[in-house]
Protein backbone atom coordinates (compact mmCIF):
# COMPACT_ATOMS: atom_id res chain seq x y z
CA UNK A 1 0.00 0.00 0.00
CA UNK A 2 2.27 2.86 -1.30
CA UNK A 3 3.44 4.95 -4.70
CA UNK A 4 5.75 5.94 -6.75
CA UNK A 5 8.53 8.65 -6.91
CA UNK A 6 8.27 11.35 -3.93
CA UNK A 7 6.95 14.59 -4.30
CA UNK A 8 6.09 17.10 -1.83
CA UNK A 9 6.17 16.46 1.73
CA UNK A 10 4.55 19.01 4.23
CA UNK A 11 5.67 22.94 2.78
CA UNK A 12 8.14 23.92 5.55
CA UNK A 13 6.45 26.08 9.05
CA UNK A 14 9.24 27.94 9.88
CA UNK A 15 9.12 26.15 13.46
CA UNK A 16 11.30 26.58 16.36
CA UNK A 17 12.73 23.88 18.02
CA UNK A 18 10.11 24.81 20.67
CA UNK A 19 7.59 24.48 17.94
CA UNK A 20 5.60 27.45 18.00
CA UNK A 21 2.38 27.00 16.10
CA UNK A 22 1.68 26.75 12.75
CA UNK A 23 -1.36 27.89 10.86
CA UNK A 24 -0.70 26.87 6.98
CA UNK A 25 -2.84 23.89 6.08
CA UNK A 26 -1.09 21.04 5.41
CA UNK A 27 1.84 22.12 8.53
CA UNK A 28 2.57 19.77 11.50
CA UNK A 29 0.93 21.19 14.56
CA UNK A 30 2.46 22.14 17.83
CA UNK A 31 3.93 19.14 19.20
CA UNK A 32 4.18 17.26 15.88
CA UNK A 33 7.13 16.30 14.19
CA UNK A 34 8.65 17.70 10.92
CA UNK A 35 6.94 14.77 8.44
CA UNK A 36 10.73 15.81 5.73
CA UNK A 37 12.96 14.46 8.46
CA UNK A 38 11.53 10.87 8.17
CA UNK A 39 13.29 8.43 5.61
CA UNK A 40 10.51 7.52 2.99
CA UNK A 41 12.05 5.69 0.92
CA UNK A 42 10.44 6.13 -2.66
CA UNK A 43 6.71 6.25 -1.20
CA UNK A 44 4.80 9.25 -2.79
CA UNK A 45 3.48 11.11 0.75
CA UNK A 46 2.27 13.87 -0.73
CA UNK A 47 -1.55 14.73 -0.68
CA UNK A 48 -3.24 13.52 -3.26
CA UNK A 49 -7.01 12.80 -5.01
CA UNK A 50 -8.43 10.45 -6.80
CA UNK A 51 -10.20 10.71 -10.15
CA UNK A 52 -14.11 11.01 -8.18
CA UNK A 53 -15.56 9.83 -11.67
CA UNK A 54 -16.85 5.44 -10.93
CA UNK A 55 -17.35 5.21 -14.50
CA UNK A 56 -19.19 2.29 -14.90
CA UNK A 57 -18.81 1.23 -11.25
CA UNK A 58 -21.52 3.06 -9.74
CA UNK A 59 -22.99 -0.31 -8.37
CA UNK A 60 -19.83 -1.31 -7.13
CA UNK A 61 -19.83 1.38 -4.96
CA UNK A 62 -23.32 1.56 -3.92
CA UNK A 63 -22.69 -2.35 -2.64
CA UNK A 64 -19.61 -0.92 -0.69
CA UNK A 65 -21.93 1.68 0.91
CA UNK A 66 -24.50 -1.11 2.14
CA UNK A 67 -21.57 -2.55 4.07
CA UNK A 68 -22.76 -0.38 6.79
CA UNK A 69 -25.86 -2.42 7.08
CA UNK A 70 -24.94 -6.10 6.69
CA UNK A 71 -24.11 -7.57 10.22
CA UNK A 72 -21.12 -9.87 11.08
CA UNK A 73 -21.71 -13.22 12.17
CA UNK A 74 -21.68 -12.91 15.49
CA UNK A 75 -24.19 -10.25 15.53
CA UNK A 76 -26.39 -13.47 14.27
CA UNK A 77 -25.00 -15.78 17.30
CA UNK A 78 -22.23 -14.96 19.79
CA UNK A 79 -21.23 -18.32 18.76
CA UNK A 80 -20.04 -17.50 15.45
CA UNK A 81 -17.09 -15.57 16.42
CA UNK A 82 -14.37 -16.27 13.76
CA UNK A 83 -14.33 -13.86 11.15
CA UNK A 84 -13.55 -15.84 7.39
CA UNK A 85 -14.26 -12.54 5.16
CA UNK A 86 -16.11 -9.80 3.74
CA UNK A 87 -16.48 -7.98 0.60
CA UNK A 88 -18.73 -6.18 -2.24
CA UNK A 89 -20.40 -7.97 -4.68
CA UNK A 90 -21.71 -7.35 -8.35
CA UNK A 91 -23.20 -9.60 -11.18
CA UNK A 92 -19.46 -9.46 -12.77
CA UNK A 93 -18.40 -10.94 -9.92
CA UNK A 94 -21.56 -12.60 -8.66
CA UNK A 95 -19.49 -16.00 -8.24
CA UNK A 96 -17.75 -15.29 -5.52
CA UNK A 97 -20.63 -15.82 -3.20
CA UNK A 98 -23.53 -17.45 -5.39
CA UNK A 99 -23.74 -20.38 -7.72
CA UNK A 100 -23.09 -20.39 -11.39
CA UNK A 101 -26.57 -21.18 -11.91
CA UNK A 102 -27.74 -17.82 -10.17
CA UNK A 103 -25.82 -15.23 -12.60
CA UNK A 104 -28.58 -15.17 -15.43
CA UNK A 105 -31.18 -14.04 -12.73
CA UNK A 106 -28.84 -11.24 -11.58
CA UNK A 107 -28.56 -10.14 -15.55
CA UNK A 108 -32.07 -10.28 -16.06
CA UNK A 109 -33.12 -8.77 -12.69
CA UNK A 110 -30.65 -5.54 -13.05
CA UNK A 111 -28.65 -6.67 -9.86
CA UNK A 112 -26.92 -2.88 -8.57
CA UNK A 113 -24.70 -4.44 -5.94
CA UNK A 114 -24.63 -6.31 -2.59
CA UNK A 115 -22.27 -7.41 0.03
CA UNK A 116 -21.76 -10.13 2.00
CA UNK A 117 -19.86 -11.73 5.34
CA UNK A 118 -18.99 -14.96 6.27
CA UNK A 119 -18.15 -16.48 9.92
CA UNK A 120 -17.73 -19.13 11.78
CA UNK A 121 -17.78 -21.20 15.53
CA UNK A 122 -14.07 -22.30 14.34
CA UNK A 123 -11.04 -21.31 12.10
CA UNK A 124 -9.38 -22.39 9.34
CA UNK A 125 -6.70 -24.94 10.65
CA UNK A 126 -3.34 -24.64 9.73
CA UNK A 127 -2.80 -25.60 5.74
CA UNK A 128 -6.24 -25.57 5.26
CA UNK A 129 -8.60 -23.46 3.23
CA UNK A 130 -11.76 -23.90 4.99
CA UNK A 131 -13.11 -24.37 8.89
CA UNK A 132 -13.87 -28.44 7.86
CA UNK A 133 -17.07 -30.20 8.18
CA UNK A 134 -17.33 -29.94 11.66
CA UNK A 135 -17.86 -26.19 11.58
CA UNK A 136 -20.90 -23.88 11.80
CA UNK A 137 -20.41 -21.73 8.61
CA UNK A 138 -22.94 -18.44 7.94
CA UNK A 139 -22.96 -16.32 4.70
CA UNK A 140 -24.89 -13.54 5.08
CA UNK A 141 -25.74 -12.30 1.81
CA UNK A 142 -27.59 -9.23 0.84
CA UNK A 143 -28.50 -8.13 -2.87
CA UNK A 144 -29.23 -4.87 -3.58
CA UNK A 145 -32.12 -4.60 -6.88
CA UNK A 146 -33.42 -1.44 -8.66
CA UNK A 147 -36.98 -1.56 -6.66
CA UNK A 148 -39.18 -3.75 -4.25
CA UNK A 149 -40.91 -5.63 -6.94
CA UNK A 150 -37.49 -6.53 -9.10
CA UNK A 151 -36.20 -7.34 -5.88
CA UNK A 152 -39.69 -9.83 -5.37
CA UNK A 153 -39.31 -11.56 -8.48
CA UNK A 154 -35.74 -11.67 -8.54
CA UNK A 155 -35.78 -13.75 -5.09
CA UNK A 156 -38.13 -16.24 -6.24
CA UNK A 157 -36.29 -16.82 -9.88
CA UNK A 158 -32.88 -17.05 -7.56
CA UNK A 159 -34.46 -19.71 -5.56
CA UNK A 160 -36.18 -21.71 -8.95
CA UNK A 161 -32.27 -20.88 -10.61
CA UNK A 162 -30.73 -22.88 -7.23
CA UNK A 163 -33.49 -25.37 -6.65
CA UNK A 164 -33.31 -26.73 -9.96
CA UNK A 165 -29.99 -27.50 -9.69
CA UNK A 166 -30.50 -30.77 -8.25
CA UNK A 167 -34.61 -31.17 -8.50
CA UNK A 168 -34.50 -34.49 -7.75
CA UNK A 169 -33.02 -34.54 -4.40
CA UNK A 170 -33.93 -30.81 -3.08
CA UNK A 171 -36.51 -30.06 -0.47
CA UNK A 172 -38.34 -27.16 -0.17
CA UNK A 173 -38.15 -25.79 3.98
CA UNK A 174 -40.39 -23.43 5.86
CA UNK A 175 -39.80 -20.75 8.57
CA UNK A 176 -43.42 -19.79 9.87
CA UNK A 177 -42.08 -16.36 10.78
CA UNK A 178 -40.61 -15.59 7.25
CA UNK A 179 -43.48 -17.45 5.64
CA UNK A 180 -42.51 -14.99 2.26
CA UNK A 181 -38.61 -17.24 2.28
CA UNK A 182 -37.38 -19.54 -0.43
CA UNK A 183 -35.60 -21.54 1.53
CA UNK A 184 -34.88 -25.25 0.21
CA UNK A 185 -32.07 -28.37 1.38
CA UNK A 186 -30.73 -31.73 0.21
CA UNK A 187 -31.65 -34.42 2.45
CA UNK A 188 -28.82 -35.86 3.71
CA UNK A 189 -26.35 -32.52 3.12
CA UNK A 190 -25.76 -30.21 5.99
CA UNK A 191 -26.03 -26.81 4.53
CA UNK A 192 -29.32 -24.52 3.70
CA UNK A 193 -30.21 -21.78 1.13
CA UNK A 194 -32.72 -19.25 1.23
CA UNK A 195 -34.24 -16.09 -0.31
CA UNK A 196 -35.78 -13.64 1.15
CA UNK A 197 -37.20 -10.34 -0.67
CA UNK A 198 -37.17 -7.20 1.65
CA UNK A 199 -37.48 -3.88 0.08
CA UNK A 200 -35.12 -3.42 -2.67
CA UNK A 201 -32.91 -6.43 -1.22
CA UNK A 202 -32.76 -9.89 -1.24
CA UNK A 203 -31.25 -11.72 1.58
CA UNK A 204 -29.85 -14.66 0.35
CA UNK A 205 -28.08 -16.39 3.51
CA UNK A 206 -26.07 -19.65 3.03
CA UNK A 207 -25.57 -21.84 6.04
CA UNK A 208 -23.37 -24.87 6.86
CA UNK A 209 -23.79 -26.77 9.89
CA UNK A 210 -22.23 -29.92 11.51
CA UNK A 211 -24.98 -32.41 10.75
CA UNK A 212 -28.32 -32.38 8.23
CA UNK A 213 -30.97 -31.52 10.82
CA UNK A 214 -33.14 -29.45 8.60
CA UNK A 215 -34.52 -27.75 12.22
CA UNK A 216 -30.93 -26.73 13.10
CA UNK A 217 -30.54 -25.73 9.72
CA UNK A 218 -34.00 -23.26 9.42
CA UNK A 219 -33.09 -22.03 13.36
CA UNK A 220 -29.67 -20.36 11.45
CA UNK A 221 -31.48 -18.99 8.60
CA UNK A 222 -33.83 -17.72 11.17
CA UNK A 223 -31.28 -16.10 13.37
CA UNK A 224 -29.79 -14.44 10.41
CA UNK A 225 -32.83 -13.10 9.45
CA UNK A 226 -33.39 -12.16 12.77
CA UNK A 227 -30.08 -9.95 13.35
CA UNK A 228 -29.87 -8.42 9.41
CA UNK A 229 -33.28 -7.27 8.80
CA UNK A 230 -33.24 -4.52 11.63
CA UNK A 231 -30.04 -3.34 10.86
CA UNK A 232 -30.96 -2.90 6.95
CA UNK A 233 -34.08 -1.51 7.96
CA UNK A 234 -31.99 1.29 8.87
CA UNK A 235 -30.08 2.01 5.70
CA UNK A 236 -30.62 3.98 2.97
CA UNK A 237 -29.83 3.32 -0.12
CA UNK A 238 -28.92 5.48 -3.46
CA UNK A 239 -31.85 6.01 -5.17
CA UNK A 240 -31.22 3.95 -8.61
CA UNK A 241 -31.14 7.08 -11.05
CA UNK A 242 -28.49 8.35 -8.62
CA UNK A 243 -25.77 5.36 -8.26
CA UNK A 244 -24.06 6.03 -11.67
CA UNK A 245 -23.02 9.57 -9.79
CA UNK A 246 -21.70 8.07 -6.81
CA UNK A 247 -17.99 9.29 -6.41
CA UNK A 248 -15.12 6.92 -5.75
CA UNK A 249 -13.49 8.68 -2.21
CA UNK A 250 -15.42 11.65 -1.46
CA UNK A 251 -13.92 11.67 1.67
CA UNK A 252 -10.63 11.84 0.69
CA UNK A 253 -9.86 7.95 2.78
CA UNK A 254 -8.16 5.99 -0.22
CA UNK A 255 -5.94 8.94 -1.27
CA UNK A 256 -4.60 8.89 2.67
CA UNK A 257 -3.94 5.01 2.29
CA UNK A 258 -0.04 4.68 1.32
CA UNK A 259 0.71 2.53 -1.80
CA UNK A 260 3.33 2.07 -4.64
CA UNK A 261 1.37 3.21 -7.92
CA UNK A 262 -1.56 5.79 -7.58
CA UNK A 263 -1.96 5.51 -11.76
CA UNK A 264 -4.95 3.83 -12.98
CA UNK A 265 -6.95 3.19 -10.28
CA UNK A 266 -11.01 2.32 -9.89
CA UNK A 267 -13.24 0.59 -7.34
CA UNK A 268 -12.11 -2.83 -6.39
CA UNK A 269 -13.79 -4.76 -3.92
CA UNK A 270 -9.93 -6.04 -2.30
CA UNK A 271 -7.95 -3.56 -3.69
CA UNK A 272 -9.51 0.07 -4.01
CA UNK A 273 -12.07 0.23 -1.38
CA UNK A 274 -14.12 2.52 1.44
CA UNK A 275 -16.44 0.35 3.42
CA UNK A 276 -17.99 0.36 6.74
CA UNK A 277 -16.74 -1.10 10.20
CA UNK A 278 -17.62 -4.13 9.46
CA UNK A 279 -14.85 -5.11 7.08
CA UNK A 280 -12.63 -5.18 9.99
CA UNK A 281 -15.07 -7.01 12.50
CA UNK A 282 -15.39 -9.97 9.92
CA UNK A 283 -11.75 -10.32 8.43
CA UNK A 284 -10.88 -10.73 12.56
CA UNK A 285 -10.24 -14.55 14.25
CA UNK A 286 -11.75 -12.64 17.26
CA UNK A 287 -14.57 -10.97 15.76
CA UNK A 288 -16.24 -10.07 19.38
CA UNK A 289 -13.02 -8.09 20.37
CA UNK A 290 -12.37 -6.49 17.68
CA UNK A 291 -16.47 -5.35 17.22
CA UNK A 292 -15.75 -4.34 20.55
CA UNK A 293 -12.85 -1.95 19.96
CA UNK A 294 -14.25 -0.91 16.94
CA UNK A 295 -17.33 0.22 18.18
CA UNK A 296 -15.35 1.95 21.47
CA UNK A 297 -13.53 4.19 18.71
CA UNK A 298 -16.72 4.97 17.09
CA UNK A 299 -15.18 3.71 13.52
CA UNK A 300 -17.27 4.52 10.41
CA UNK A 301 -15.18 3.66 7.67
CA UNK A 302 -12.10 1.68 6.27
CA UNK A 303 -10.45 2.11 3.29
CA UNK A 304 -8.70 -0.62 1.34
CA UNK A 305 -5.86 0.04 -0.99
CA UNK A 306 -3.70 -3.22 -2.32
CA UNK A 307 -2.10 -4.58 1.33
CA UNK A 308 -2.95 -1.30 3.47
CA UNK A 309 -5.75 0.31 5.26
CA UNK A 310 -6.57 3.67 6.90
CA UNK A 311 -10.09 3.68 9.14
CA UNK A 312 -12.01 6.47 10.42
CA UNK A 313 -12.57 6.76 14.28
CA UNK A 314 -14.31 9.29 16.13
CA UNK A 315 -11.31 11.60 17.47
CA UNK A 316 -7.83 11.19 18.11
CA UNK A 317 -7.97 9.44 21.16
CA UNK A 318 -10.00 6.70 20.22
CA UNK A 319 -7.98 6.50 17.21
CA UNK A 320 -5.39 5.50 19.72
CA UNK A 321 -7.24 3.55 21.75
CA UNK A 322 -8.09 1.75 18.61
CA UNK A 323 -4.26 1.00 17.68
CA UNK A 324 -4.25 -1.27 21.20
CA UNK A 325 -7.73 -2.84 20.33
CA UNK A 326 -6.42 -3.76 17.03
CA UNK A 327 -2.78 -4.83 18.00
CA UNK A 328 -4.47 -7.34 21.27
CA UNK A 329 -6.61 -8.72 18.90
CA UNK A 330 -4.29 -10.06 16.08
CA UNK A 331 -2.71 -12.59 17.97
CA UNK A 332 -2.87 -15.79 15.61
CA UNK A 333 0.49 -16.55 14.14
CA UNK A 334 1.95 -12.96 15.56
CA UNK A 335 4.01 -11.64 18.40
CA UNK A 336 4.27 -7.99 19.54
CA UNK A 337 7.28 -6.56 18.34
CA UNK A 338 7.03 -2.96 20.06
CA UNK A 339 7.85 0.07 17.30
CA UNK A 340 10.69 -1.89 15.43
CA UNK A 341 12.73 1.19 15.32
CA UNK A 342 10.31 3.47 13.37
CA UNK A 343 10.95 7.01 14.68
CA UNK A 344 6.98 7.84 14.26
CA UNK A 345 5.43 8.59 17.80
CA UNK A 346 2.87 5.68 18.47
CA UNK A 347 3.58 2.75 16.23
CA UNK A 348 2.78 -0.18 17.40
CA UNK A 349 3.78 -3.86 15.57
CA UNK A 350 3.22 -7.08 15.22
CA UNK A 351 5.61 -9.92 14.26
CA UNK A 352 5.06 -13.21 12.28
CA UNK A 353 5.91 -16.46 14.67
CA UNK A 354 8.41 -15.90 17.55
CA UNK A 355 11.61 -16.56 18.59
CA UNK A 356 12.88 -16.28 15.13
CA UNK A 357 10.11 -18.25 13.90
CA UNK A 358 8.75 -16.37 10.59
CA UNK A 359 7.42 -19.03 7.99
CA UNK A 360 3.42 -18.70 7.94
CA UNK A 361 0.55 -16.99 5.96
CA UNK A 362 0.40 -13.36 6.28
CA UNK A 363 3.13 -10.96 5.77
CA UNK A 364 6.38 -10.73 8.35
CA UNK A 365 5.15 -7.51 10.13
CA UNK A 366 2.10 -5.52 10.35
CA UNK A 367 1.84 -2.68 12.02
CA UNK A 368 -0.89 0.11 13.28
CA UNK A 369 -0.19 3.95 13.87
CA UNK A 370 -2.68 6.63 14.78
CA UNK A 371 -3.10 10.19 13.54
CA UNK A 372 -5.69 12.55 14.66
CA UNK A 373 -8.61 10.29 14.26
CA UNK A 374 -6.89 7.81 11.94
CA UNK A 375 -5.63 4.78 11.91
CA UNK A 376 -3.33 3.29 9.56
CA UNK A 377 -1.97 -0.44 8.76
CA UNK A 378 1.23 -1.35 7.07
CA UNK A 379 2.45 -4.32 6.54
CA UNK A 380 6.34 -5.96 4.98
CA UNK A 381 8.06 -8.83 4.93
CA UNK A 382 11.48 -6.55 4.73
CA UNK A 383 12.94 -5.06 8.07
CA UNK A 384 13.79 -1.63 6.17
CA UNK A 385 10.76 -1.47 4.30
CA UNK A 386 8.64 -1.75 7.34
CA UNK A 387 10.36 1.13 8.85
CA UNK A 388 9.83 3.20 5.70
CA UNK A 389 6.42 2.37 5.29
CA UNK A 390 5.53 3.28 8.67
CA UNK A 391 7.23 7.01 8.46
CA UNK A 392 5.89 7.45 4.94
CA UNK A 393 2.62 6.34 5.87
CA UNK A 394 2.35 8.73 8.95
CA UNK A 395 3.72 11.39 6.56
CA UNK A 396 1.21 11.10 4.30
CA UNK A 397 -1.46 11.30 6.59
CA UNK A 398 0.06 14.76 8.20
CA UNK A 399 0.43 16.12 4.35
CA UNK A 400 -3.13 15.16 3.79
CA UNK A 401 -5.00 17.54 6.52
Amino acid sequence: MVCSPLLRLVIACACAAALTACTHPGHPLPAEMDVRTLDVGTYPVDRHHYDQNAGSNGGLLEAMRMSVAVVPSVRIDPKLDVGLESGADTEDDSGNYLADADKPVLDQYNLIGGFATVGADRGVPPGGTDPGPAATVVRNLVLRFPDANTAKRAASALETADFLVAPDQNQPLNLSRYPNADIHYRPGVPTVGAFLAHDEFVLAPYIQAPVADPAVLLNLVQQTFDAEIPVLDTFQPTPTPQVSTLQVDPDGLLARVLVTNRDNRTPDPINFAVYGPVALVSGADDEPTVQTAVGDAGVDAVALVDDGRVIRARDPAAATRLVGGLVGARTAGYVTAGPLGSPVPGVSCLQRGSRGVTTGPGPKYVCYLAYRRYVAEVSSDDDTDIRQKTAAQYALLANSM
